[in-house]
């Protein structure tokens, strides 16, 4: 796949990041809230910010984001997860710093996160014009392509199996 999927398992990530954020203090508390925002959304990692300072500034747990990478001002709801408290949100972290924690500190590109979302609810299999309509896709022919080469990838590695199985 592309430089984007890492092959992250969702559930692992999401059980890491609660982990991490249970034991966090100060701005890598907000750092960890946002990626673990973005894990269980399936957005990306600007979206998750605005919802966790948005969050952080109502108590509001649904809230509307603008669709990054959109024109067209289309909006898509974030979910804060439970886990995120809003009293411990820093006000004062910078995106920019999120990114470079996750790199950083847990080895990962936040957008890895958003793909590792939407691998799921295809093997679970979600319609993709429902992923689409979550992300906040605009062309459903471009998660189409990810959706069927991931497929296809994992058709080969059965059939190789298979094919070694009988033999």
């Amino acid at each position: 796949m592309g430089t984007w999927d890492k092959g992250l398992e969702l559930e692992q990530v999401i059980s890491k990041l609660k982990e991490e954020l249970s034991r966090a203090e100060g701005a890598e508390y907000t750092y960890l809230a946002v990626l673990l925002t973005q894990a269980c959304n399936g957005c990306r990692v600007g979206e998750a910010f605005s919802a966790v300072q948005g969050f952080a500034k109502t108590g509001q747990r649904e809230l509307r984001v603008k669709v990054e990478k959109r024109k067209d001002g289309a909006e898509r709801l974030i979910i804060i997860p439970p886990e995120v408290q809003r009293a411990k949100i820093d006000l004062n972290v910078k995106l920019a710093n999120v990114k470079m924690y996750a790199i950083r500190k847990l080895r990962i590109n936040t957008h890895s996160l958003r793909y590792a979302w939407i691998t799921y609810q295809v093997k679970n299999n979600v319609n993709p014009g429902m992923i689409a309509a979550i992300t906040g896709h605009k062309n459903l022919n471009m998660l189409m392509h990810y959706i069927q080469k991931k497929q296809g990838e994992e058709y080969l590695r059965h059939q190789l199996q298979t094919i070694q199985e009988a033999s």
